[in-house]
């Protein structure tokens, strides 16, 4: 199953573990978090996860080689792509506060109210309905610089880089590199049609031996070397797993 085919079903709640591990089984899948992190968390081998999440069961998902660093948290509904690098003090799917009713406090908000007619709508300066924002989600290689707050139904392109404490309130397109509060594009890291043959070689599900053998370091010579290659067995079969836990703390 490709990666793409994993968020499809993580988006529709119906991604599930192939694998529970145990807290002693996490070092042989190449995985050095503290298992209190993970407890959440459908995971790929090889991740690192140093800050821990606030999320329901199996409501964040992190691919094969990406890591987090410690000091901030990931919320419910976040997915993760392969060969992310994320820094300190990033906070992933920021805490929203309904704005709409009387207080903005958790203990004054509830559902089920009558909602507003249109015309109270328009007098409060309300665009429309309360959007449902979906998951947020980051492609596969983002950098994301410490400090970086992105909030919560916000996709993040493959190849993009988040600078230091930008504060990300929309889209950001593959290999875009943005800054600032809130952020914006400052430059793209490659032409457009570098950018494409890119996407287009999915080299994220390429298996890690293979990638290793690769010359990573030009991106010429690489798109040229597996542009050149055999379609037929790109594709690496990448197992999903889950920390097991005990049904108490469920």
């Amino acid at each position: 199953m490709t990666f793409e085919e994993k968020l499809a079903l993580f988006r529709e709640g119906r991604l599930t573990p192939a694998r529970e591990l145990a807290a002693s089984e996490l070092a042989g899948a190449g995985i050095t978090s503290n298992p209190k992190h993970l407890d959440n968390v459908l995971f790929e081998p090889a991740i690192s996860l140093a800050s821990p999440t606030t999320a329901t069961r199996h409501q964040v998902f992190i691919g094969t080689y990406s890591y987090m660093n410690d000091g901030g948290y990931l919320r419910d509904c976040v997915a993760i792509g392969r060969y992310c690098s994320i820094g300190r003090r990033v906070t992933i799917g920021a805490g929203m506060h309904v704005m709409r009713g009387l207080s903005t406090s958790p203990y004054l908000n509830r559902e089920g109210d009558r909602p507003y007619t249109d015309e109270e709508s328009d007098t409060l300066g309300f665009a429309g309905p309360r959007k449902n924002l979906g998951p947020t989600v980051l492609g596969h290689d983002v950098w994301i610089g410490d400090g970086v707050i992105v909030l919560p139904g916000v996709s993040i392109g493959t190849g993009s880089v988040l600078g230091a404490n930008a504060v990300v309130t929309r889209d950001v397109p593959p290999y875009a590199i943005v800054g600032g509060v809130p952020a914006r594009i400052i430059r793209r890291r490659f032409p457009e049609a570098i950018v494409e043959r890119l996407l287009a070689s999915r080299y994220w599900e390429l298996p890690y031996e293979s990638l290793q053998a690769m010359p990573v370091s030009n991106i010429f010579k690489f798109i040229e070397k597996l542009e050149s290659s055999a379609t037929a067995a790109r594709t690496a079969d990448i197992p999903t797993f889950g920390l097991a836990v005990s049904p108490a703390t469920l």
